[in-house]
């Protein structure tokens, strides 16, 4: 391996992204995560292990002792044996092969927030299965059981040692996934003491006129972080805007920095990252906002005030914001948001596809920059698959590769949203006139480069000349 490979793997290594350093006690919930790698983790909320294992250290196959051990599904402790690749009872076992065998779709009524315990364990399928699946049991290993011609290793060295394998594996990268979740929770409950976030005047109090480069490595000479507040409770107004656009800086900014590979970065790439790919992953954020409000009202910056949606809170917005901001909350709403909700991204696959975002490949990276990027999209898109298989189990292969082609497919549509706001922002004339400096500038003025460059590629990709 040339230097260049061996350095950018040494980083990766180094942050704890490329070997099996976490255990996870919650594998979707936000779970505690441990990392072996020197740099700080963010600790969420701890819950109940899904498998009946704890420690600090990757999961051993469960095939090795069943002694003392709970159903991961019912949490019964009677006639436990290993089944398909975790100790349950008999009961979960024939409940989950049928689950399987059949391609059953359970729906939880309760928001997945079910206690299924030995004597309820029948009043909610869907909670149920999630147990087991996430407990280890393996729709594969029972999808196997049609081939009659294939026969399948239950017991033995051989099979206990893939089997271990695979679940370290397959916890280390659902582990990433908590891990990438915990960071973005963690960013939003950042504030300063003493601050409103409705406290507009704090624009006139923090220094706006720095750059991009000095802004990203230190947020904090930007605005100060007010607490966040999603809701759409009043229309925005001038100062809204100006208060809102450098707060979601601020908060995108300590996101990034929050991500160990993007931080061991050379600060020249970190910049390039962020500048090139921000349209996709800041507006990403402000979709996702949208649809977790889930009522189409508008498009929340951040403070309590919003972009209407509708026809009819437009006309309550000077004509200035209805004609420039109106039109991309329109288009963030049709384009990004509803496919959101009809895909049923939920948060983790969000702050994945987020991160997939900010590490999309340019060309101005250093030779270092672009490996890591690239080391770091094949991490993530393999993490998101790993994940949809235990989110959605009763998929299959094509339909799980399916989904995912039209989770990237958003890309596209968050550039062009970025080209719009350039677009109709310069054609109002609104930039001149806006109490905007330094950053927005800076990265405004670069998006009309970084869409030919996109363009372009996009034409050599499909053999267009």
């Amino acid at each position: 391996m040339s230097d260049v490979g061996s350095s950018g793997v040494d980083l990766l290594q180094a942050a704890g992204l490329l070997t099996v350093n976490y255990t996870v006690d919650g594998m979707l919930g936000g779970g505690s995560i441990k990392s072996a790698s020197s740099s700080p983790s963010p600790q969420p909320a701890s819950s109940p292990q899904p498998t009946g294992s704890s420690g600090s250290t990757p999961q051993k196959s469960p095939k090795t002792s069943v002694a003392n051990q709970a159903c991961v599904g019912c949490g019964s402790t009677t006639s436990i044996r290993v089944h398909y690749g975790a100790a349950s009872c008999h009961g979960c076992k024939a409940f989950f092969r049928r689950s399987v065998f059949d391609g059953r779709n359970y729906r939880c009524h309760a928001k997945g927030n079910c206690d299924i315990n030995n004597e309820s364990r029948n009043r909610c399928r869907a909670c149920r299965f999630r147990k087991c699946t996430l407990g280890g049991m393996n729709p594969k290993h029972v999808r196997e059981e049609r081939n009659k011609d294939r026969p399948i290793k239950v017991e033995g060295s051989d099979a206990s040692s893939n089997d271990g394998v695979d679940i370290e594996q397959r916890n280390a990268d659902l582990a990433f996934a908590a891990y990438i979740l915990t960071i973005d929770r963690n960013c939003e409950l950042i504030n300063d003491h003493n601050v409103s976030s409705e406290d507009t005047n704090i624009i006139e109090k923090w220094g706006r006129d720095v750059s991009l480069k000095c802004g990203l490595q230190n947020p904090q000479l930007v605005t100060k972080r007010t607490p966040l507040n999603w809701r759409c409770e009043r229309i925005m107004q001038d100062d809204d805007l100006y208060a809102a656009w450098y707060r979601n800086f601020v908060l995108l900014a300590d996101w990034c920095m929050s991500i160990p590979c993007f931080k061991m970065l050379s600060q020249e790439d970190q910049t390039v990252l962020f500048r090139k790919n921000f349209m996709m992953f800041g507006w990403l954020h402000f979709a996702f906002k949208i649809k977790n409000n889930g009522d189409w009202i508008g498009l929340p910056i951040g403070n309590g005030s919003y972009i209407p949606y509708s026809d009819e809170g437009l006309e309550q917005m000077e004509v200035k914001w209805a004609r420039t901001y109106g039109v991309i909350c329109k288009k963030l709403v049709d384009m990004v948001a509803k496919p959101l909700k009809e895909l049923d991204m939920d948060e983790s696959e969000y702050c994945l596809t987020k991160t997939l975002a900010l590490f999309q490949h340019d060309s101005s990276l250093s030779a270092n920059g672009a490996l890591v990027s690239k080391t770091m999209r094949d991490r993530i898109i393999t993490v998101l698959t790993r994940y949809m298989e235990t989110r959605f189990p009763h998929m299959n292969a094509f339909e799980r590769s399916s989904r995912l082609a039209n989770i990237t497919l958003l890309f596209p549509s968050l550039m062009h949203i970025g080209q719009i706001e350039t677009d109709v922002m310069s054609t109002m004339g609104v930039l001149d006139s806006l109490n905007l400096s330094g950053i927005p500038m800076e990265l405004n003025g670069s998006m009309h480069r970084t869409n030919l460059e996109a363009l372009f590629n996009a034409q050599s990709l499909s053999g267009q000349r």
